[in-house]
């Protein structure tokens, strides 16, 4: 049902990612440079050769982990599918961390540099604690209607 507590925790899931776009991944400092990596580009490279390539994989993950979320709030007449849908966003998510960890060991290779984390890095944190907390809903809602489907 769209009016329940699990489409409150999607619309969140769906949004916590696009805090990414926003809000900086990754600090990279060296002696004479400071790098700053979002979610689709880098900041502060005044040195060309030595910039790293842009994360455009992660980008794109990064757009597949707003959308899902919001596609899994439509299926709600249907809420195995929405746990399928919600399973991938969760996937989706952890993916999303895998690639900006190799992300962010490329740029601290290429630029020689020490990394530090950032607020934006745990933000897909919070959607995949959010897509937990839908997923609960969901199945809370399913075993609801086995038992009035029993009763009947």
């Amino acid at each position: 049902m769209i009016q329940r507590i699990q489409t409150i925790y999607l619309v969140l899931a769906g949004l916590f990612p696009a805090f990414t776009f926003f809000f900086p991944l990754h600090h990279f400092t060296g002696t004479d440079f400071d790098v700053t990596m979002y979610g689709c580009h880098f900041s502060g490279i005044e040195m060309m050769d030595l910039a790293p390539s842009d994360p455009y994989a992660l980008a794109l993950i990064g757009v597949l982990a707003i959308v899902l979320p919001i596609v899994a709030i439509f299926q709600f007449k249907n809420r195995k599918r929405q746990i399928l849908w919600v399973n991938l966003s969760l996937y989706t998510n952890l993916l999303w961390y895998i690639v900006a960890i190799l992300y962010a060991n490329n740029a601290t290779n290429s630029l020689h540099c020490n990394p530090s984390f950032a607020a934006g890095f745990f933000a897909p944190a919070l959607a995949i604690i959010a897509l937990f907390l839908a997923k609960r809903g969901i199945k809370r809602d399913e075993a609801l209607v086995r038992a009035a489907d029993r009763i009947r």
